[in-house]
């Protein structure tokens, strides 16, 4: 059970696929060349749609951030969010079971669902695909946001009941393939797609 000041590093292979092993505070780092998936389960994700599951997957995303890649496998099952997961690092794939399995369960107010990029220079080859995002009582936000993105795909993914539902800004080639987008709200501005970029020749918008 780690603290905030310790970091725990594991060169090998993790066998443990449906139960927690880490808890605490402190910081994770796995190998992405010997852990084929990153498990939110590992961090107490729950997918019972009651449990707050927010910080399992955010930490479960942060490792595979650390390692500089990987799969962020979501079993099936409602999980339950309460802040924006946040990807800000390249080739990050967060996966769910199937499209209508995996739910994430978004009660999180005017906040967007996921985040990706937002940083100084571009996040690439990142993939959100076969989840369903639910939106609860929003407020605002989309479901999914991104900026400074490059070489990213949403593929079989239903967004339901969303505020907004996939906004992109300053971004090249963005590709959403075999996705639906509902929204279930009436307010003005509200857009199911929505993307921009600078027109400064440099940062240009392709969406598939």
């Amino acid at each position: 059970v780690p603290d905030t000041a310790t970091t725990i590093t594991i060169t090998g292979a993790i066998s443990a696929t449906g139960r927690q092993i880490f808890s605490g505070a402190g910081v994770i780092v796995l190998s992405s060349a010997r852990i084929p998936m990153f498990l939110p389960v590992w961090w107490g994700a729950v997918g019972d749609g009651v449990a707050n599951d927010t910080l399992a997957i955010q930490l479960a995303i942060n490792c595979a951030q650390t390692a500089g890649g990987g799969v962020v496998w979501l079993a099936a099952g409602t999980y339950k969010i309460l802040t924006t997961l946040t990807i800000t690092v390249s080739k990050v794939i967060l996966q769910g079971a199937s499209q209508y399995g995996t739910i994430l369960s978004c009660s999180n107010g005017s906040a967007n669902g996921i985040a990706i990029g937002f940083q100084a220079g571009y996040v690439q080859g990142v993939s959100v695909r076969n989840l369903t995002i639910l939106g609860v009582t929003k407020t605002g936000g989309y479901a999914i946001a991104g900026s400074r993105v490059a070489n990213c795909v949403v593929s079989d993914v239903s967004i339901q009941n969303a505020w907004g539902g996939i906004s992109v800004a300053i971004l090249n080639n963005f590709t959403i393939q075999s996705s639906e987008i509902i929204l279930g709200y009436a307010a003005a501005g509200i857009a199911g797609i929505s993307w921009t970029s600078p027109a400064n020749g440099t940062d240009r918008s392709d969406v598939l």
